[in-house]
C-alpha cells in the first residue's frame, strides 16, 4: 500500500511554532540570552505537533494502531457504545507521539449517537470503535472527518491534542496481534486482524 502523505508537522501546530520563533528572534536582538527559552519552546512544539508519514501494512482486514503509544490492556469486555461483546485494546498515548490519530480500518464513519469517539464500519460490516480519553476540556480530541465520510486504513482522521488514552473496541472474534507492554506506532503497526470465513 502506498505511503500516507502527511506534512512533517500538523497544520494546527504552525501558529505556535511561528509565534515562539518570532519571539525568539525579537529576544535575540534585545539580549541573546533571552532567546534560549523560545528555542526550547520551538523544539517542544515541533515534537508535540509532529505528524510523520507512516507506511500502512498491506493487510485489508488488519486493524492498525490509531496512535503512537504503549499497549496497556487487551481484554474481552462489553462495548460501552454498541452493547456487544467486544475485544478492547487500550493504548497509553505517547506524550510526544504523532499529533494525529489514524483510522484503524478502512470504512464508513457512522453516527455515534452521543458517545465521544468514532465508529467505523468496514465493507464487511464489522464495527470498529475508537475512543480518545483523559484530555482536559480545553484540549479534547477533534475529528477531521464528518459522519458519512469514507476513511482509509491509516488515514489521518482526528487530532489527539492532549488525550492520554486510546481505546479500540473490535468484534469479539478478532485475532489479536499485540500484548500489553508492546510499543506501537500510529497507522503502521497491526493491533489485530478481523476474521471472516
Amino acid at each position: 500500500m502506498p505511503r500516507q502523505t502527511h506534512p512533517g508537522l500538523a497544520r494546527e501546530g504552525w501558529p505556535f511554532i511561528t509565534a515562539a520563533a518570532v519571539a525568539g528572534v525579537v529576544a535575540w536582538f534585545i539580549n541573546p540570552e533571552w532567546s534560549a527559552p523560545f528555542v526550547v519552546l520551538v523544539i517542544v512544539f515541533a515534537m508535540k505537533f509532529r505528524d510523520p508519514s507512516r507506511e500502512v501494512p498491506p493487510e485489508p482486514l488488519g486493524v492498525v494502531s490509531p496512535v503512537d503509544g504503549i499497549v496497556e490492556l487487551v481484554e474481552t469486555t462489553q462495548d460501552p457504545c454498541l452493547g456487544r461483546n467486544a475485544m478492547r485494546i487500550r493504548i497509553r498515548i505517547a506524550r510526544f507521539g504523532a499529533y494525529s490519530a489514524r483510522a484503524p480500518v478502512e470504512g464508513k464513519l457512522l453516527d455515534f449517537k452521543g458517545q465521544r469517539g468514532m465508529r467505523i464500519q468496514t465493507d464487511e460490516k464489522d464495527d470498529v470503535i475508537l475512543i480518545l480519553n483523559e484530555a482536559p476540556a480545553f484540549a479534547r480530541p477533534r475529528a477531521l472527518v464528518g459522519y458519512g465520510s469514507r476513511v482509509g486504513q491509516g488515514q489521518r482522521c482526528a487530532v489527539v491534542r492532549m488525550a492520554r488514552i486510546a481505546e479500540v473496541y473490535l468484534p469479539a472474534g478478532v485475532r489479536v496481534q499485540v500484548k500489553p507492554g508492546r510499543r506501537v506506532l500510529a497507522g503502521s503497526e497491526l493491533l489485530a486482524t478481523l476474521v471472516h470465513d
